[in-house]
């Protein structure tokens, strides 16, 4: 099943820190039980939702590392855009880079 993270969006595997995004990603929930909450459906038809695994949201761990940008389109979630904030200022992940491109 493919799902589309709601609300944020991480670097493609080519992408600086694409590869690093993913390898967290599947540390965090393969072969684990998750919950998805779907929220929407794309143009391709997956499923857009929250991810949880253990209460916690991998959207919101994604953000906290440093491996996503919080997708503010779709998404007005003040505590994610400072997730964000905080990765970048705190030099996670993506907040290395001084003019990381959003994917």
């Amino acid at each position: 099943m493919k799902i589309r993270s709601h609300g944020i969006d991480y670097p493609e595997k080519r992408q600086d820190f694409g590869m690093v995004a993913k390898q967290f990603l599947s540390d965090n929930i393969f072969e684990k039980i998750v919950t998805v909450n779907e929220m929407n459906t794309d143009r391709y038809k997956r499923i857009i939702g929250m991810v949880f695994i253990h209460g916690a949201t991998i959207n919101e761990k994604l953000l906290q590392a440093g491996l996503a940008w919080h997708y503010k389109t779709y998404d007005k979630n003040p505590a994610w855009a400072r997730l964000e904030n905080d990765a970048r200022n705190s030099k996670r992940g993506l907040g290395l880079q001084p003019n990381a491109m959003a994917p």
